[in-house]
């Protein structure tokens, strides 16, 4: 038996598993572990739809067919605490009741979902705010919402005139906080039902109640966001001085104004390009050793990744080619591979040749995506909602997907026949510009988890009142104005763990110092990564949180 994702409507496999486990009555321990791991599949499949925006209503609709009424989790729970299980299923059949009673009794989760669509319309005025700008400005004109921002980067790439960037940078701030009222308004009553929802189940703040999946505690999450914040303006500064000497001018603003200017300066004409596929089987070829596996079996004719323990099949990963937001191409999967572990990653069509190529940054992107699927498929103790996303300590659940992206930065590229277009020195330029970039990200991701992490202690000060204190702390008005954070608050890593953004820098921190060691081949450094990644028993090293804002400082 098959079953394919149509490519024309990607929910059909969501909409199968969601049917089959609704048909599926689970009264013993072997149809218990099924259904955990169908609805472990289900979880990854919605978030990989999410991920690639297909509409959310489309994917929430599924997503509310599995859960069903309040009457319909707290009839699971019951059913469940009849069953007898062993002791590791035990485990997860309390963690599952514990949450099926909290979903079925929450009174504000209603409350919450009702926020959250207020503080996204609040943030797409944002968007819009910047679309009217660039019409006034001339650009093109469209009623499509978010486009704005993207001919703002295309003119401050194009103005040579470091004035005139500032003057547009100004006045995008300027038409966007006309809005930020109103998004504040939105995120402050957000923040307030996400501390009654953290005191309901017997947590001080919102901050305490998503640490309690950390290994971090108040206080040490508290000094790692302060030491990061510290290192983020001083490396921001850094910067700073290195495109202006790059440019060959000095200039107001902030690097971000100046940032598009200096890519496009220092970029030449020749693209790298990177075959999509031999850069993962690169990757996985030297993964394969520290991984608790036997072998990786990457199958090009069928566009998948099977994970092997032994001659059996532990799990297996479908690649499909995307283009625009669309899948262009169907997954073809066997009954068997329904009943394993199973993941998805979207890749590039194939080109004339049967590769598929890419530019460094969607490469990058790429790695990242194949890090949660191997998250997905390889952890050791699933539970319903188990990912690989939700399953580890919270600043463990990027440090596989950061790991992997480090490959685009690998030197040995070339060598490995993964650089399809561009000479060496050409990957060692893009590679330099690529770390530009990440270094701006990275400082204005420090400013957003300390943001993050004051709003939701247990006396928040306020959205405009934090961020006041951060600039007069910190300075961070000359890295990110707040009309340019609060965009951010709508990411859903940020609304699944309210407080608790710095888990996103402490991975980055933690997959420099484990990349350093697997590409140095230290003993002990790929089991580091597996303990760390896959098993949540262990506990995260403390780690250097300058690495944090320095991508590929292990590259020399």
């Amino acid at each position: 038996m098959t079953t394919t994702i149509s490519s024309t409507d990607p929910q059909q496999l969501a909409q199968l598993l969601a049917g089959r486990l609704h048909a599926e009555t689970v009264h013993d321990p072997e149809s218990f572990e099924r259904h955990v791991l169908g609805r472990s599949n289900l979880a990854y499949l919605m978030l990989y739809l999410e991920s690639n925006d297909v509409p959310a209503a489309q994917v929430a609709a599924v997503r509310a067919a599995l859960d069903g009424t309040r009457q319909d989790r707290l009839r699971l729970a019951a059913d469940l605490e009849a069953l007898r299980l062993p002791g590791p299923l035990e485990r997860v059949r309390g963690r599952w009741v514990e949450e099926l009673h909290r979903a079925g009794g929450d009174p504000t989760r209603a409350d919450v979902q009702a926020a959250r669509e207020r503080f996204d319309g609040a943030l797409a005025a944002l968007d819009a705010s910047v679309d009217e700008l660039v019409r006034r400005l001339g650009g093109p004109e469209g009623p499509v919402v978010g486009t704005g921002d993207s001919v703002v980067y295309a003119w401050l790439a194009r103005f040579d005139d470091p004035q005139r960037r500032v003057k547009l940078s100004a006045a995008r701030e300027r038409v966007r906080s006309q809005q930020v009222p109103q998004a504040v308004d939105a995120l402050e009553e957000l923040v307030g039902l996400r501390t009654v929802e953290a005191r309901e189940r017997g947590f001080g703040s919102a901050l305490e109640a998503s640490l309690s999946a950390s290994d971090l505690d108040v206080d040490r999450a508290t000094d790692y966001v302060q030491a990061l914040l510290r290192e983020a303006v001083i490396d921001n500064a850094s910067l700073r001085s290195e495109l202006e000497a790059g440019l060959g001018e000095r200039w107001l603003g902030r690097v971000g104004d100046h940032l598009p200017a200096y890519l496009r300066a220092e970029d030449t004409s020749t693209t790298v390009l990177l075959d999509a596929g031999r850069l993962v089987e690169h990757a996985l070829e030297e993964l394969t050793e520290p991984l608790p596996v036997d072998g990786v079996a990457v199958d090009r004719q069928t566009d998948t990744i099977r994970l092997l323990r032994g001659r059996s099949v532990l799990g297996t990963i479908a690649l499909q080619a995307w283009v625009e937001h669309r899948p262009t191409t169907n997954v073809t999967l066997s009954q068997a591979e329904l009943e394993r572990p199973l993941a998805f990653v979207a890749v590039p069509p194939a080109d004339g040749d049967g590769r598929r190529t890419l530019p460094l940054g969607a490469a990058q992107r790429l790695m990242h995506e194949l890090g949660h699927a191997l998250n997905h498929v390889l952890i050791e103790e699933r539970g319903p909602s188990s990912t690989g996303l939700d399953y580890l300590p919270l600043e463990r659940v990027d440090l596989f997907s950061t790991c992997l992206e480090r490959w685009v930065y690998r030197l040995d590229l070339h060598e490995s026949g993964v650089v399809r277009q561009g000479t060496h020195t050409d990957l060692q330029r893009a590679q330099r510009l690529r770390q530009v970039q990440a270094r701006q990200a990275a400082a204005e991701r420090a400013v957003v988890s300390a943001l993050d992490l004051a709003i939701h202690g247990s006396s928040s000060p306020g959205v405009v009142a934090a961020y006041d204190v951060l600039v007069a702390e910190h300075g961070v008005d000359s890295i990110v104005s707040l009309d340019a954070v609060l965009p951010y608050f709508g990411w859903p890593s940020l609304l699944a763990h309210p407080g608790a953004d710095l888990a996103v820098p402490y991975a980055a921190a933690l997959a420099e110092v484990t990349m350093e060691g697997l590409l140095a081949r230290r003993p002990g450094a790929g089991a580091t990564l597996v303990e760390q990644a896959l098993r949540p028993a262990a506990r995260s090293t403390d780690s250097d949180p300058r690495r944090a804002v320095r991508p590929g400082a292990w590259i020399r």
